[in-house]
């Protein structure tokens, strides 16, 4: 006799099913409550699926380390600009204070002169260099809207670096004074004598030009910016004698200067407003004093 077989099997109805896994669940938590039995059911559960949560968190988590470095990225490298524009200016003064040493000892006796050069300052950084070797130039971001000026002098954190030839709205070219024949007007700072320091072309040398044979300078010291001119402001260090050459058959010394400023190592550089040609203002404090006070104003 064959069997029928079954196309359709009866199945418990979703009321009782919902029943029975309800009791179940009931039954595994008063268990689970009170005789502890599925503490080690859940411990192995845990160790199985923890490498399935290690890798779904893996994403938020490299978003996140992500984001933490960039912030930290982000404002290490603005406290360094404010740090280096600090240390910048403090340098600055400093350079400042050591340039009274070029100061004429004699008249400041005498008469008890102070030279005072109030220039504004202004911060700018290095964007371009021209890849011409001949041509000894540098692009700073600072130009006409920012107030700069045709021969505006640039410094950097050891001494005079040059001054600006041409303004474009938001750049200034600075021709370096190693540019050939850029010419600086310099004083010895161990006896005031006065010379000009002229560029060779290239970073490494300078020369004095047209000094006598029996000029009084020697080898190692340090010239510093006269102030004749009206560019450059007075005291600032240019340069030290690296050699001199003394020929007979010649009328002038041949004199080697090495430059003090670190031309091709910064990027930031100090523009200051140029020394107007205008005489100098005279305020004497005091007939008992006697005392001397030579203003010059800057421009803008």
């Amino acid at each position: 006799m064959q069997t029928k077989t079954a196309f359709f099997k009866r199945q418990y109805s979703i009321k009782r099913r919902f029943i029975f896994y309800t009791l179940f669940c009931v039954v595994l938590i008063f268990t689970d409550a009170r005789f502890n039995y599925l503490e080690m059911i859940r411990t192995g559960v845990s160790v199985v699926i923890h490498p399935l949560r290690a890798v779904a968190l893996f994403p938020a988590k490299l978003f996140q380390d992500a984001s933490e470095l960039l912030a930290t990225a982000s404002d290490l490298k603005t406290e360094n600009a404010k740090l280096k524009e600090a240390n910048f200016k403090k340098n600055e003064l400093l350079l400042v204070q050591k340039s009274l040493l070029v100061e004429n000892e004699n008249l400041r006796n005498l008469l008890g002169l102070r030279i005072k050069t109030e220039t504004q300052q202004m911060f700018a950084e290095i964007v371009y260099e021209p890849k011409d070797p001949f041509s000894r130039h540098v692009v700073v971001d600072k130009g006409a809207t920012h107030g700069v000026t045709l021969g505006t002098p640039a410094i950097d954190i050891t001494g005079v670096l040059g001054q600006v030839v041409r303004v474009q709205p938001w750049t200034s070219t600075i021709s370096l004074v190693t540019h050939r024949d850029h010419p600086v007007p310099v004083q010895i700072a161990r006896n005031g004598l006065r010379a000009v320091v002229f560029g060779m072309g290239y970073d490494s040398s300078m020369e004095i030009r047209f000094l006598p044979l029996d000029a009084d300078i020697r080898e190692g010291d340090i010239l510093a910016t006269s102030g004749i001119g009206g560019v450059y402001p007075p005291n600032l260090p240019v340069g030290a004698v690296s050699q001199i050459t003394r020929d007979d058959s010649f009328p002038f010394a041949k004199i080697s200067v090495l430059p003090v400023s670190r031309i091709g190592h910064h990027k930031q550089v100090l523009l200051l407003s140029k020394v107007d040609d205008a005489s100098p203002v005279l305020d004497i404090k005091g007939n008992d004093e006697n005392t001397l006070d030579l203003g010059v104003i800057g421009d803008n």
